[in-house]
């Protein structure tokens, strides 16, 4: 924001402007920098909104900043408050301790735009009714309408003042009149005007402005105008620093208006657009880092992640649990599947896929390994369905940039190469999720010994090779039942990286 402001004082402004039009209608959650879908209207296109809210670029080039040192943590509903406190410091005004954790919403909420944010002719009585269903007290938006001791409005905000309005200053009405008139290429309505006499510093100009009745919107002026806040605007006219303190004060209960937290919406990566779907779960992700980083050790890792280890609970015997590396899961209901399935409509399918797999592990043993990964890290968070191998779209994000899997889990160009031979014999009948788990049966070359409490396990598999071929396998087809889709579910993809 130093680096904003400092090019546009007055983006500090449009900051401000932007969190209020964010929280009034739904809550503070960042509903107001959504893009239009198929699906909802955009809040930017409301008539309060509509070539009028700006700053859109510079909240997501700080989230973009934010995304390279915390990726997927900051919400875009949190730096849209945080910049507005920074923006208003950087102008001379307060600062106030920002309240965080609210989450992104999914949906925009043009409705509540065009109904709830209070108009610039709106009177008293509407002003107060509308702030005062949202919780603020009069003294609260008095405090509040000081937000335009800064920035600029366009004329057509006001054109309906500077003409038959009574209570504004005759010659202010004049001057505004002109400047307006002077906009290049006629548009009057577009050209701006300062909201009061000092517009690049935050201070309690406003006010003074209000007691001259020089001020640009009717809403405004009816905060003077022989009512019931006369008295507290003569008190911010005469002390800023009481002004300010109010105005901090308002400005952390602006904050805490419907905020998501806890589960609720999620952590946008690109503020204009929600996440359709988030294909790694993030309770699943410490779990994931826990196993694989128990049962392959760094080696495998590119970066060995850095996570706690989660209480996990199981329905599988110890047994399974060695077998399995310690892959804890929880249970998982399975669909219809058989080891004979594509016997007719792909009966070479497993002999092209042994035999990749023979050459592949001869040239990298362990690729082998990294299939095996591969295999859980698809079937773990969502079911063995081939989610991991998409690649990042419009519509969704990839689980392969998931912090347990970026730059980690490999051996997608394995699976490509062996679903493009096995496409060659079986055009459109494998799918890739049977290919990941056919891949890794074949690959299999891995050994764990673990000095805990599975000891006597262990020694019994070093001992007898076909007990623990046995218990392996039969871990194996019971990771392989996990949510599988089947039948009219789904899909059969031509290409393992993209959707049909």
């Amino acid at each position: 924001m130093v680096d904003v402001v400092r090019k546009e004082p007055r983006m500090a402004a449009s900051i401000l402007r932007l969190f209020f039009h964010d929280c009034f209608p739904n809550g503070c959650d960042g509903s107001i920098l959504l893009d239009e879908t198929p699906k909802f209207l955009s809040e930017k296109n409301s008539p309060p909104n509509f070539n009028s809210v700006r700053g859109f670029d510079v909240i997501d080039a700080i989230k973009s900043k934010v995304e390279k040192v915390c990726r997927a943590t900051v919400s875009c509903a949190d730096i849209v408050a945080l910049a507005t406190r920074d923006g208003v410091n950087l102008l001379g005004g307060p600062s106030w301790t920002v309240e965080l954790g609210r989450r992104d919403s999914l949906t925009a909420n043009m409705k509540a735009a065009n109904e709830f944010l209070p108009g610039p002719s709106s009177d008293l009585a509407q002003l107060l009714d509308t702030f005062n269903r949202r919780g603020f007290t009069a003294r609260d938006v008095t405090a509040l309408s000081g937000a335009h001791t800064i920035g600029h409005a366009h004329c057509g905000f006001f054109a309906d003042r500077m003409i038959g309005d009574t209570s504004i200053d005759s010659a202010f009405a004049s001057l505004l009149q002109q400047n307006c008139s002077r906009s290049a290429g006629g548009g009057a309505t577009e050209a701006l005007a300062p909201l009061d006499r000092t517009p690049e510093r935050f201070d309690n100009a406003y006010y003074r402005d209000l007691i001259a009745h020089r001020v640009l919107f009717h809403s405004d002026q009816e905060l003077f105008n022989n009512g019931p806040q006369d008295s507290l605007v003569r008190q911010y006219s005469a002390d800023g620093t009481f002004f300010a303190a109010d105005f901090a004060a308002a400005m952390v209960k602006m904050g805490r208006m419907n905020p998501l937290t806890g589960t609720s919406g999620q952590i946008r990566l690109h503020c204009s657009r929600a996440i359709v779907s988030i294909p790694v779960k993030e309770a699943a992700q410490n779990t994931l880092v826990f196993f694989f980083l128990a049962a392959y050790g760094p080696s495998i890792f590119t970066k060995p992640p850095n996570h706690s280890i989660p209480p996990m609970a199981t329905t599988f015997s110890s047994t399974t649990l060695l077998a399995l590396m310690l892959f804890t899961l929880t249970s998982a209901a399975h669909g219809t599947l058989s080891p004979s399935f594509y016997n007719a409509s792909c009966p070479k399918l497993q002999t092209v896929v042994r035999a990749a797999m023979v050459d592949v592990v001869r040239k990298e043993p362990r690729m082998a390994a990294s299939i095996l990964r591969l295999f859980f890290h698809d079937c773990f968070p969502n079911g063995c369905d081939g989610s991991i191998l998409l690649d990042e779209t419009p519509k969704f994000l990839s689980e392969k940039n998931a912090p347990p899997n970026f730059n980690s889990v490999r051996g997608f160009d394995v699976i490509d190469a062996i679903k493009s031979k096995v496409e060659k014999v079986c055009r459109g009948t494998v799918s890739c999720a049977d290919i990941v788990a056919l891949a890794t049966r074949d690959g299999v070359n891995l050994e764990l010994f673990n000095n805990g409490p599975q000891d006597s396990l262990v020694r019994q598999y070093s001992a007898d090779g076909t007990f623990f071929a046995a218990d392996f396998a039969a871990a194996m087809v019971k990771m392989g039942r996990m949510n599988p889709l089947t039948g009219t579910s789904g899909q059969i993809r031509l290409h393992c990286s993209r959707v049909n």
